[in-house]
């Protein structure tokens, strides 16, 4: 923006704040325009209206079950024309205050879920809804929100490692039983035809056996 002997030349995607004895007088659009200076008017500041990109907000939020979890997010905003004036004035680091609301949408969205509910498009969208509450009114709108990663904390990492094992345990406990229990199904079906019938001893005896061999695994 250039201001030579009062001409004013407002960029694209700008919009210039105009103030007349320190007061604001109007906003102006892309364009050359005049402000005399002499008669009190002068560029206050501008505002921009392209995409802003916070690609990198990282925070540490806590889940339903009360776990702490590690979360990166992509955010996209711009300020909204009708609201130029109200975006220059009232915000000095509006930056700042665009990644803290963000950061509380994660935290609102964190805290309504258990972890293993947590998939990255589904986090995504949730975020975006209550993250376009909090932006009402403030003069900027959301283009794109992205969850770029979920990460637990150790704690929470060593707990689901725990269980993955415990639940690989029991299932190996379970597929071992079937087997011993077709096992035991096949040789009473062979002593049956053998003329043994159903000889309780013996299929006591076998089990007492395959207990042995297999009950340490």
């Amino acid at each position: 923006m250039r201001n030579l002997c009062g001409c004013v030349e407002v960029k694209q995607s700008t919009v210039a704040v105009v103030e007349k004895f320190g007061k604001h007088h109007k906003n102006l659009e892309a364009g050359r325009h005049y402000v005399p200076c002499i008669c009190g008017y002068q560029v206050a500041g501008e505002v921009s209206l392209k995409i802003e990109q916070l690609d990198n907000i990282k925070c540490k939020v806590k889940t339903k079950e009360n776990e702490n979890v590690h979360v990166t997010a992509f955010l996209q905003y711009q300020a909204i024309r009708s609201y130029a004036t109200k975006v220059f004035y009232s915000y000095s680091n509006p930056r700042k205050m665009i990644q803290d609301l963000m950061i509380h949408a994660i935290a609102a969205y964190a805290e309504r879920h258990n972890f293993d509910e947590l998939s990255v498009i589904e986090f995504s969208a949730g975020v975006v809804q209550i993250f376009k509450e909090d932006l009402f009114g403030s003069g900027y709108e959301v283009v794109k929100v992205k969850i770029v990663r979920i990460k637990p904390d150790k704690h929470l990492k060593n707990v689901l490692m725990e269980t993955s094992d415990g639940q690989r345990e029991v299932a190996r406990q379970q597929l071992y039983a079937e087997s011993a229990r077709y096992r035991h199904k096949c040789i009473v079906e062979g002593w049956k035809n053998m003329g043994y019938g159903d000889n309780i001893d013996m299929i006591q005896k076998f089990q007492y056996i395959d207990a042995l061999m297999h009950g340490g695994k």
